[in-house]
């Protein structure tokens, strides 16, 4: 029967500190991966506010009056690919006639 020489595995101790490492690691990544997603969120919602005010301002050149603010404007129409939506689940609505004002129930 062969012996094997000199097995050694990790001991408790080191087992434990590189754990101790990770999950400190970890404290400190999910509060600004949190903070960071909802930054992208933010400026996402942002970008979908300034494309909605240029093709309502669009549509106004071309019809001489704004439109209202809905699925009709956004699938009716050729001005949006895709219906842009809010990645927090907000609503956008448009105020004003000249300049037009979008905004967002959660981002302003």
């Amino acid at each position: 029967m062969v012996k094997w020489q000199d097995q050694r595995g990790f001991s408790f101790l080191e087992l434990s500190i590189v754990v101790a490492i990770m999950a400190t690691l970890l404290l400190i990544g999910i509060p600004n991966y949190k903070k960071v997603m909802g930054k992208a969120q933010e400026i996402s919602c942002d970008a979908n506010l300034k494309l909605i005010e240029t093709q309502m301002e669009h549509y106004y050149f071309e019809h001489r009056e704004y439109p209202t603010i809905g699925d009709a404007f956004f699938k009716e129409t050729d001005y949006f690919r895709e219906i842009p939506k809010c990645p927090n689940q907000g609503v956008y609505k448009a105020e004003g006639s000249d300049p037009i004002k979008v905004t967002c129930t959660n981002h302003g």
